[in-house]
C-alpha cells in the first residue's frame, strides 16, 4: 500500500512539475514572453517604439502641438494606427512630461478622451499636458529666449482594451512651442 502511495504522489509531482519545466524550457532564452504575450509586446511598440524595432512606431500623423499660456496647457494630437489584428479602445494614457534636453518634469499628461481604434485603421489621439509651476520656471531660466523646446513623456501607463501597460522608455512628443 505504502509503493502505490509513493507511486501516486511521483506521479502528481511529474504531472505538475514536467509541464511547468517544459514551458521554462522553451521559453529560456526569452522568460519575458512567458508574462508578456505578443499582443501586448506590439501595443507597447506601436506606441513607444522598442530598441528590437528600431524605435519605430505606428504614428501615421505629424504631431500638431498647441500651447495656451494661460492655462499652461498644451494639447499634443497625433495620427496612431492599430497595431493590433482586432478593434481596441486607447481607455487611458498618462505620464509625466519631461524637458527632453535637461530630463527635468514640467507637468503632467494624459489623453483627452478615451480613443475607439478599428482593426488596421488610424485614429486621432489626443493628450492634454499641464505645466507646473516649478516647469514653467525651469522654460523661464533654462529656455530663456527660446521659441519652443523638445519635450518627452516618461513614466507613461497607458490603458488599452482593459490592459495596462507601463512603458520604461520614455516617448519623443516633439517639440512644443513657448509661447
Amino acid at each position: 500500500m505504502e509503493k502505490i502511495r509513493l507511486a501516486l504522489i511521483l506521479i502528481t509531482i511529474a504531472i505538475v512539475v514536467g509541464p511547468v519545466v517544459g514551458i521554462v524550457l522553451t521559453y529560456r532564452n526569452d522568460l519575458l514572453r512567458l508574462i508578456v504575450p505578443s499582443e501586448l509586446e506590439r501595443i507597447m511598440n506601436s506606441l513607444g517604439g522598442s530598441p528590437q524595432n528600431g524605435n519605430q512606431t505606428n504614428q501615421t500623423g505629424p504631431v500638431d502641438i498647441n500651447y495656451d499660456p494661460a492655462s499652461r496647457t498644451a494639447t499634443i494630437s497625433f495620427q496612431l494606427q492599430n497595431p493590433l489584428p482586432v478593434d481596441v479602445t486607447l481607455n487611458s494614457m498618462s505620464g509625466t512630461v519631461e524637458c527632453y534636453e535637461h530630463q527635468y518634469p514640467l507637468g503632467t499628461a494624459s489623453l483627452k478622451d478615451p480613443v475607439q481604434m478599428s482593426l488596421g485603421k488610424t485614429a486621432t489621439v489626443t493628450v492634454l499636458a499641464v505645466w507646473t509651476q516649478l516647469g514653467l520656471d525651469h522654460i523661464q531660466t533654462a529656455h530663456k529666449g527660446e521659441t519652443s523646446t523638445k519635450v518627452s513623456l516618461v513614466g507613461t501607463t497607458i490603458n488599452a482594451g482593459g490592459v495596462t501597460i507601463q512603458m520604461s522608455e520614455p516617448l519623443s512628443i516633439g517639440e512644443v512651442p513657448l509661447t
